[in-house]
């Protein structure tokens, strides 16, 4: 008879006893909790639960759901009511689709084990969801709050600018211009050039402003106001304050030194009106911008979806015509008073006069002058510093005297100037050669200048062959307009 060892006993019972057969209704899922296998009961079909919100998925059976809720516990989003969530999150929650592109036939038809996890992935949906829509709902709400800040602003500072016009009209010119002895009434209507024009405009704007904002709310525009604003007749009537401002100011300045009864009245008129004449003549040429800045800011925060959007875009778009063409017309009525102002200190000028109807000034510089010898040969000249006055058809080169006088040495029409590039000499470091030909010279007459560096020489030679070009083909234009000579 065999003896068995106490060891081989052990072992023998030690052995495990065979694994029952699996009931194929019973699915294994593994936990999070412990890492063996258990069984748990196979999910029985889903349905519409008419007491939760339309189209949420939910099982019919009342056990699993309580089994379902022991082992995963009611979620915020489950926790949430009909009548505890705003609009927005409640058209998530009624959301029928689990996937993007997906239907509820197409989730009908998918495996029992995927339709199991159905209630944990539905869950977790709905909280990203949820999270979407606040961030959007306070993105909407706090662009809807700067929005309403930004058109509070727009109002208030219209009606700011309006009524510091009207107390300038009130308070200093019609005393002025009414005949009250200080200052002769024609004197006085160039102080304030058209400002009761510019202030006609800008009360109808403020008028159609006020009617927006008393009934003010979300889907308010005002971009309509805006565009028919530019539509009138505001370009003509700002150009003709801005092209004069500067004549005014210097009149007022001019008054301000030399007559104390002026400056006397000024003085006692401010603490009534708040501010000094100065302030109120200069506040038309800084309103346009600042409409620029205003309907950038109401843009950024009015959504792309929105029905002002497409208005605010075309009159920013106006907006900034407008300013580029006050831009310029101050440019030029800028030129044209340096123009005369050159014309009262230049001696020697063109016979015509330096002030014409076309002429504008350009540039003005000090360079270093060498007058080119003539083909014959001979010595060069000697360098000396020479003002170059540039214009819109006109070049002249002239020496400064005292007293801020110029003596004009060469005045050319642009028309007949030629400019070249030459190398650099012992005394001319970045030279440029001015060549052309005067009615009663028998030769062509030739200037090299240069400046104190590169980049002021590349900025002249463009400058001047840009006007050269224009001047050129006005002159073509100007001949082909005259008649033709009769026949002789």
């Amino acid at each position: 008879m065999q003896s068995w060892l106490p060891s081989q006993r052990l072992q023998q019972q030690r052995v495990p006893p065979p694994r029952p057969k699996r009931d194929p209704a019973i699915l294994p899922v593994r936990t999070s909790s412990t890492p063996a296998m258990r069984p748990i009961p196979a999910p029985r079909r889903l349905s519409l639960s008419p007491k939760g919100p339309a189209g949420v998925l939910r099982h019919s059976d009342s056990d699993l759901q309580m089994q379902s809720q022991a082992r995963h516990p009611a979620s915020p989003t489950e926790r949430l009511r009909d009548e505890e969530v705003p609009p927005q999150l409640a058209r998530c929650l009624s959301e029928r689709r689990l996937d993007e592109g997906q239907t509820e036939e197409q989730l009908r038809q998918r495996p029992q084990w995927t339709q199991s996890l159905l209630p944990q992935r539905l869950g977790l949906q709905q909280m990203h969801k949820l999270r979407c829509y606040k961030k959007a709902a306070s993105s909407d709400e706090s662009n809807e709050t700067s929005r309403t800040k930004v058109a509070n602003e727009i109002y208030t500072t219209e009606r700011v600018y309006v009524e510091s016009l009207a107390s300038c009209i009130k308070y200093y010119r019609e005393p002025l211009c009414g005949g009250s002895g200080v200052i002769p009434a024609e004197t006085a209507r160039k102080l304030f050039i058209n400002m009761d024009e510019v202030l006609a405009l800008n009360d109808t704007f403020l008028r159609a402003l006020a009617r927006v904002m008393q009934a003010w709310a979300p889907r308010s525009q005002l971009g309509g106001v805006f565009t028919e604003f530019f539509k009138t007749g505001l370009e003509s009537a700002y150009v003709t304050y801005i092209t004069s401002l500067g004549d005014a100011l210097h009149l007022y300045y001019t008054l301000t030194a030399e007559n104390s009864t002026f400056r006397d009245w000024c003085e006692k008129t401010k603490v009534e009106a708040v501010h000094d004449l100065s302030s109120f003549v200069i506040m038309p040429v800084q309103r346009p911008a600042q409409y620029l800045l205003l309907l950038k800011t109401l843009l950024k925060f009015t959504r792309s979806s929105h029905a002002d959007s497409l208005l605010l875009e075309r009159a920013l778009e106006q907006c900034g015509v407008l300013l580029d063409r006050l831009n310029e017309a101050k440019r030029v009525s800028e030129s044209r008073c340096k123009v005369a102002e050159l014309e009262r200190h230049i001696v020697g000028g063109p016979p015509e006069g330096l002030v014409t109807a076309s002429r504008l000034f350009v540039k003005e510089g000090t360079l270093l002058e060498q007058q080119v010898p003539s083909r014959d040969g001979g010595p060069r000249g000697r360098c000396k510093y020479r003002v170059l006055l540039l214009f819109s058809d006109l070049l002249a080169v002239a020496v400064q005297q005292r007293r801020g006088t110029y003596r004009a040495k060469h005045c050319v029409l642009l028309h007949k100037l030629t400019v070249i590039d030459v190398p650099p000499t012992q005394e001319l470091a970045f030279p440029f050669r001015l060549m052309w030909v005067e009615p009663n010279h028998p030769k062509e007459l030739e200037v090299d200048l240069s400046p104190s560096t590169e980049a002021e020489k590349q900025a002249w030679v463009e400058e001047i062959r840009k006007h050269c070009r224009a001047a050129k083909q006005q002159h073509v234009l100007h001949r082909q307009s005259l008649p033709p000579p009769p026949n002789v």
